[in-house]
């Protein structure tokens, strides 16, 4: 697996970081990486990615339709795996519970009150990847339909 990424660091710790990354084996790390995008792997694998989790994303959402859709409204990302579904006025379910047992049927789930500062008159929960296989997350929605 491919990863690249950044830091934030202090001002004053920037200087010595420069160095230390230019020491460690930067010119192989920027051909391998050459070598790869040359080779067409990693337009390979966005597109492998982008199917796989196009897949993932419509199987979740539809799970979330069929078992929650009496007591959530969706709302949807342009971008990444993201899904979003906030309480509908008449429903009672209790959010905090359903974030505890997601993780027993093997999805991640955050409230969106761990979101914001101010209070909100409704929850709702909030899905960033899908690391679930594609034909287990139907179950575990389901799973999660408890009041």
């Amino acid at each position: 697996m491919l990863r690249t990424g950044f830091l934030a660091a202090p001002q004053v710790l920037l200087g010595p970081l420069r160095t230390a990354k230019k020491l460690a084996d930067w010119q192989t790390t920027q051909n391998a990486l050459a070598k790869f995008k040359d080779d067409g792997h990693h337009h390979r694998h966005l597109r492998w990615a982008s199917r796989v989790n196009g897949e993932r994303h419509g199987v979740m959402t539809e799970a979330v339709r069929q078992h929650l859709s009496s007591h959530l409204t969706m709302h949807f990302s342009f971008a990444g795996l993201h899904i979003c579904a906030i309480q509908r006025p008449d429903s009672h379910i209790y959010f905090e519970r359903v974030r505890e047992q997601a993780p027993l049927h093997g999805i991640a789930l955050q409230t969106i009150r761990s979101f914001i500062v101010q209070s909100m008159e409704r929850n709702g929960l909030v899905r960033s990847g899908l690391a679930t296989s594609k034909p287990r997350i139907s179950i575990p929605v389901s799973g999660l339909c408890v009041q």
